[in-house]
């Protein structure tokens, strides 16, 4: 179980993702309603080199004051084929007061909470949705996490979600941003992947976070760790753990595609460690694997001589839904010579394993999310994020009430 934290200095530069932390019971709004805490996303979804419409019931624009007014349209196509308003503030900023605006491209369409902040140049456009913490972490849910799992699972995942969002802010800032929407940083589909069973474990942990020595950690998950977990982790080789039960059994055994096997070409193989000369392989020889069995580096044996390969520029040149995991083994068919990978999970297999929580909420384990979390990130303790005044720098954590 988890030690509570009592108030510590939360070492986090003061971007302006965090420039007013709220205290939980009290997070989800300010005085004019509106969240404090908020997360500036880099839309990555749609493309920057093509027109977008913007719409929304009572779409206003802000002007350059600061203050609101109603877009001349009900719908604007940006880049727009006139002059926007003078007095709108650059770049321009969109939002629907009580509502969602809509963002169409083609055949791509979401909506979003929050604002939207539009620049317009040579490049193409940069779409920034600047929205609330909870807000944003509803539409991160549900992209990163079925929603039909155990609610514990589901609040385990919200509290890493949340931990990984406060960690990793300031990974755009050259496009103005904190994250973006896939999954470079964390999958964030908006307000139309909603939905209410992930709202639901949102509330629940409202604020909640993983610290180590006072900082919030960057909580990764991956969707199956295949029963031992990464050492990648924010908790080092630390975090590298057996995901089983008191019988050997790992928890996201309930994963039927746990298992896994995939074919490549000896071609193939040859151009991911950058050999274009046409030479059979000799031999595959996997030279370095880390303390949890996953592959770090290969060695090929072939008439040239010798190339060494990174397991994972090798799971990149693959496919990382073909090569799941480095979790594996490799095999050479002798019939044509390919080589048959085998392995077990899905993904970086770092931190949080979603399957595995799900398995642990189930019976009869029936774990808390905060048993889960205290399995998968055993070095970290579990605490809220707290603030003093609005627009102060990030203060403390303290203990959940």
């Amino acid at each position: 179980m988890f030690s509570w934290l009592s108030a510590v200095t939360l070492p986090i530069q003061p971007r302006r993702l965090l420039a007013a932390l709220l205290i939980a019971a009290a997070a989800a709004s300010t005085a004019t309603g509106e969240e404090t805490l908020r997360v500036r996303v880099l839309l990555s979804y749609f493309s920057s080199r093509q027109a977008v419409t913007v719409s929304g019931d009572a779409l206003q624009y802000q002007r350059a004051d600061g203050s609101w007014a109603p877009t001349p349209q009900p719908a604007i196509t940006l880049p727009p084929a006139g002059p926007l308003p003078q007095d709108s503030r650059s770049p321009l900023v969109l939002c629907v007061p009580d509502g969602t605006l809509t963002v169409s491209q083609g055949s791509r369409k979401r909506s979003y909470r929050g604002h939207l902040c539009v620049t317009v140049s040579a490049s193409g456009l940069t779409m920034v949705n600047d929205v609330g913490l909870e807000d944003y972490l509803r539409g991160v849910l549900p992209a990163e996490m079925p929603a039909s799992f155990p609610v514990e699972a589901l609040k385990a995942q919200a509290v890493a979600a949340r931990s990984y969002t406060l960690a990793n802010t300031g990974r755009h800032t050259s496009s103005g941003a904190d994250l973006c929407d896939s999954d470079h940083c964390q999958v964030y589909g908006g307000a139309g992947r909603e939905h209410s069973a992930t709202d639901t474990a949102i509330a629940a942990t409202a604020g909640q976070v993983l610290a180590v020595s006072g900082k919030v950690i960057s909580a990764q998950y991956s969707s199956n760790c295949g029963g031992y977990t990464s050492p990648s982790g924010a908790l080092g080789a630390a975090g590298a753990i057996p995901d089983t039960d008191s019988k050997g059994v790992p928890y996201c055994a309930c994963d039927r595609g746990q298992a896994w096997q995939c074919r490549a070409t000896q071609a193939q193989i040859l151009a991911a460690a950058g050999e274009r000369r046409k030479t059979p392989i000799r031999r595959l020889t996997v030279t370095e694997r880390d303390v949890s069995g996953r592959v770090r580096q290969v060695r090929l044996t072939h008439d040239y001589g010798e190339t060494t390969l990174s397991a994972n520029t090798l799971r990149l040149a693959l496919g990382l839904s073909r090569m799941k995991s480095l979790l594996c083994t490799f095999a050479a068919d002798p019939a044509n010579g390919d080589i048959l990978i085998s392995g077990r999970g899905w993904g970086h297999g770092a931190g949080l394993c979603q399957w595995g929580a799900r398995g642990m909420a189930m019976p009869p384990l029936s774990a808390s999310f905060r048993d889960i979390l205290s399995h998968y990130f055993p070095s970290a303790k579990l605490a809220l994020i707290a603030g003093e005044a609005a627009g102060q720098p990030p203060t403390s954590l303290r203990p959940s009430p």
